[in-house]
């Protein structure tokens, strides 16, 4: 038997759980689809009633992924929502083998969405994403893409950045090169921590050559819009390299050929906050998690963000303190302290972006926010093999000043 597929079905054995929180009913439908597909033969007719059943069961797994808020689903529909996807992936890819000898390329895409899709609304299931991988293989390869042109113009400027970030008003942030864990965990404001990164394969691996060739069929959430506290900013599922040749490979271009200006003229997509090491494991084997995550509580929260010159995080604050992680191109960021916040202007009122400044801090109107005169301001230019430590609760806004690969650890 398939090696993927025994280790499946082996994994499935004890799912779901014997206490688990959920209608009896949907716990035996769910044990009768399993029953169904360990059979060692299947007719196509039958093969097809019992992807059609899961689809079924994958749509009510769906509403009530899209109950309530996130975190609060129980993380039993997150696994079946990616379980069922294993199972309408696996027949979808049997049943065209088995009528055409070969399955097309739209059809290809099409499964390997429903994987992505498994990954990213449901769990990391590694047998998922193994199949996942085969179907890439299947793939044919995207587009070249040019080489980028907008990161030595960054590098080149290694004061603080002037063009299109507004006036620098604070001090440096002061450089380390791998503290002891005792000094780190002694940091009251932030650092850029050096020489943490040297070992990994992604300093050298990671452009988007690398990205697109092994991953480039792949579907991932991309933010649209300049800054999430826009009116029309959204999100859409698009393979990675139509992110890149919708936004990315633009924007370097015309940030190198017209400056920052005509940059921001464009549209502008973002891969931000997003657990892609989790969706691509090949892609985590290239990092390590820091051991300065230690000092948190349990498995630190690991998000990449990947995108063009010229995106910006507006000025917000995390309840973690975050190790940003820069592995290709450079960033400008500006920061403030956590007691300082009544000079930030929180949204507050227990809004969702309440710990989001309504301050534009590069351009700020001192006549609407007087109090942001007088801001204790940090200023951290972070390049290719740093990490920025970012303590809990600091407040800390972040522009990309070219095409940039970076990993974060919230612990």
């Amino acid at each position: 038997p398939d090696e993927l597929l025994a280790d499946f079905l082996s994994g499935c054995v004890d799912f779901p759980p014997a206490d688990a929180d959920v209608a009896p009913l949907v716990l035996y439908e769910f044990g009768r689809l399993m029953d169904r597909f360990a059979s060692t033969e299947l007719r196509p007719d039958e093969a097809e009633n019992l992807a059609a059943d899961c689809r079924s069961m994958q749509e009510l797994a769906w509403h009530r992924l899209h109950t309530g808020h996130w975190k609060d689903v129980p993380v039993f529909w997150r696994r079946l929502y990616a379980r069922l996807a294993f199972i309408v992936v696996w027949l979808g890819q049997q049943q065209r083998q088995a009528a055409d000898s070969q399955v097309g390329d739209e059809r290809l895409h099409e499964l390997l969405a429903v994987c992505d899709r498994g990954l990213l609304l449901g769990h990391p299931l590694a047998q998922l994403a193994g199949l996942a991988d085969r179907l890439h293989a299947r793939l044919p390869a995207v587009p070249a893409c040019p080489p980028c042109r907008c990161c030595p113009l960054a590098e080149a400027t290694r004061d603080w950045p002037a063009a299109s970030a507004g006036p620098a008003r604070g001090r440096t942030v002061v450089r380390l090169t791998r503290p002891s864990l005792e000094e780190f965990g002694r940091l009251k404001e932030p650092v850029i921590v050096c020489g943490v990164m040297d070992h990994w394969p992604a300093m050298q691996r990671w452009d988007w050559r690398y990205l697109l060739d092994r991953w480039g069929h792949r579907t991932v959430p991309i933010e649209i819009g300049s800054r999430y506290t826009d009116d029309d900013w959204g999100q859409q599922l698009m393979p990675l390299s139509e992110f890149f040749s919708r936004f990315v490979a633009p924007r370097c271009a015309a940030a190198a050929d017209s400056g920052p200006k005509a940059c921001e003229r464009l549209p502008c997509g973002y891969l931000a906050q997003h657990g892609l090491l989790d969706q691509l494991p090949d892609l985590a084997s290239d990092t390590d998690v820091p051991d300065y995550c230690c000092l948190g509580d349990g498995e630190p929260d690991v998000n990449c963000w990947f995108g063009p010159p010229h995106t910006v995080s507006p000025c917000h604050q995390d309840p973690k303190p975050n190790l940003l992680c820069q592995v290709r191109g450079f960033k400008a960021v500006r920061l403030y302290p956590a007691e300082q916040s009544d000079r930030l202007y929180p949204v507050g009122g227990g809004h969702l972006l309440a710990g989001t400044s309504r301050i534009d801090v590069e351009r700020p109107d001192l006549a609407e926010f007087p109090l942001f005169d007088g801001a204790d301001e940090l200023l951290a230019l972070l390049g290719p093999g740093e990490a920025l430590f970012i303590p809990a609760g600091w407040w800390h806004h972040v522009r990309s000043l070219s095409c940039s690969l970076s990993v974060s650890f919230w612990f």
